[in-house]
């Protein structure tokens, strides 16, 4: 009868403390989804497999000889374990980051909700901003495979998104400088010009970030698509993506109309005042208008500004509460 291959009592408790504590901190720290579960299974399985096969390489190698192998199971386990447990590691240290992250997201919720300055909110959301990428980044080099991928994919879309949004407020920032709709300063040619260029600019900007917030989630699927249609992690992120979006979507929408609305007013405005320079007079902080049809017009357009102010303040508070 041929000598058979044999697993030492070593090679069993050895592969038996390595499953039993993988599978320890999987139900203490993992996340119980089948892909989780599946991924774990695969694991132990991959873990067990690649040892014995080096093993009962060297067995046969070894003429069949009883013991031979063993040692080289256990060498060849250890290894993998090592690097595991390194893996492992990087696990615990990238969900610290994402809790991290979630804390960072809520300190900028309060302090963004907390100041009327857009010099003061700009500061915030550039930390901000910064803070997310900068987390992502970390997370894609501690990472391996498609996370590591996707992690970078997920980087790289965030610094985007945020670039066009911190575009968009730079121009609402603008249109709120005490220089705007400062009707003392607006009886020369260069000063209309340059107020008028401010606001169509302010203008242009929300046009362009509402067309981009409709098309963002397209464009993170098309990113994403590099990593394949049933990749999970690209399915998980996108879907994440677009329950956020799914909850800002019915604000950004009115709140783009809102803002278009607003700065169709200042132009408005600083056309009627331009266009009829002999009608009106701007003294002790105060515009005064000699024809009834222009006072009309200006009080219609003040109304709609402070209205459309109302509005703006609003789903902005409502919009910081759904990031």
């Amino acid at each position: 009868m041929k000598p058979r291959f044999k697993y030492s009592t070593f090679n069993k408790l050895f592969f038996g403390l390595f499953a039993v504590t993988t599978l320890g901190l999987f139900i203490a720290f993992g996340e119980k989804t089948s892909f989780e579960i599946g991924r774990v299974i695969g694991k132990l399985v991959g873990t067990f497999l690649l040892p014995t096969v080096a093993a009962l390489i060297t067995w046969l190698m070894s003429g069949r000889k009883e013991g031979a192998g063993n040692l080289v199971f256990n060498v060849i386990l250890g290894l993998m374990v090592l690097g595991q447990v390194a893996q492992f590691g990087n696990r615990i240290l990238n969900q610290q980051q994402m809790e991290e992250m979630q804390v960072q997201r809520q300190e900028f919720k309060s302090n963004a909700l907390s100041t009327d300055d857009p010099e003061e909110f700009a500061e915030v959301y550039e930390e901000f901003s910064t803070s997310i990428r900068d987390g992502l980044k970390e997370l894609s080099e501690r990472s391996t495979g498609s996370e590591k991928l996707g992690y970078s994919i997920m980087s790289e879309f965030t610094s985007y998104s945020m670039q066009r949004a911190q575009a968009w407020q730079s121009a609402f920032a603008a249109i709120q400088s005490p220089r705007i709709l400062d009707l003392s300063l607006l009886k020369t040619p260069g000063e209309y010009e340059f107020q008028r260029k401010v606001i169509q600019e302010y203008l242009e900007n929300t046009v362009n970030y509402e067309a981009y917030f409709d098309n963002a989630l397209a464009d993170l699927k098309d990113r994403l698509s590099v990593m394949g249609d049933n990749d999970p992690f690209a399915a998980g992120a996108l879907q994440e993506t677009r329950e956020k979006f799914s909850l800002q979507r019915p604000i950004v929408k009115p709140l783009m109309a809102a803002h278009i609305e607003y700065g169709s007013a200042m132009i408005g405005l600083i056309d009627l005042l331009w266009e009829n320079p002999d009608e009106w007079s701007f003294e002790n902080g105060e515009v005064f208008i000699e024809n009834d049809e222009m006072i009309a017009q200006f009080n219609r357009i003040v109304e709609t500004l402070g209205s459309q102010e109302v509005i703006i303040n609003e789903l902005s508070t409502k919009l910081i509460e759904a990031m």
